[in-house]
């Protein structure tokens, strides 16, 4: 339908800035299978966390570039996924990323990206939270177009640095 204005990812827990002591949502997202289909109301964040202690685990999800992201979280766990087309964004501190299979199918420009944090431009955008203290570990990463991991570029000028990762 022309002109309005929705996006489709699979879940999106909100909202807002999320600080590192703020209670955990515990909310487990696992065992599903998600085909992401790429469309002009398709959100890029298949998995969108704007929360701590999430954990999305032992799905099969396959996309035209979208991402697992944990973007205004802490505390949250990413581990055993099969991911076709599909990435791990990670902002904040104190998550796991572990034994996840990204391929990139060719379509994806990187398969696991950790950017710095702060505030962003111009100056009415976000403000990252701060990135530090996350563990990434036995991950598979194939055919992506630019990097199998990107860890610490400046999203949009929050370029603070990351820390003890």
């Amino acid at each position: 339908m022309d002109g309005v204005s929705y996006e489709i990812s699979a879940i999106q827990t909100c909202c807002g800035d999320i600080q590192e002591d703020s209670d955990t949502l515990t909310l487990t997202f696992e065992y599903n299978a998600i085909e992401h289909p790429g469309t002009r109301y398709t959100d890029p964040e298949i998995v969108e966390a704007k929360t701590a202690g999430m954990t999305v685990q032992n799905n099969i999800i396959w996309s035209e570039s979208a991402a697992i992201s944990l973007r205004y979280s802490h505390q949250s766990n990413v581990s055993n996924n099969y991911l076709v087309g599909t990435g791990i964004t990670v902002h904040g501190a104190y998550h796991t990323i572990t034994g996840n299979f990204i391929d990139g199918s060719y379509d994806l420009k990187t398969g696991i990206s950790m950017s710095r944090w702060g505030r962003r431009q111009p100056a009415n955008c976000t403000t990252l939270p701060p990135t530090h203290d996350n563990l990434i570990q036995n991950n598979t990463i194939l055919n992506t177009v630019n990097y199998g991991m990107r860890i610490g570029d400046c999203d949009y000028g929050a370029c603070r640095p990351i820390t003890d990762t």
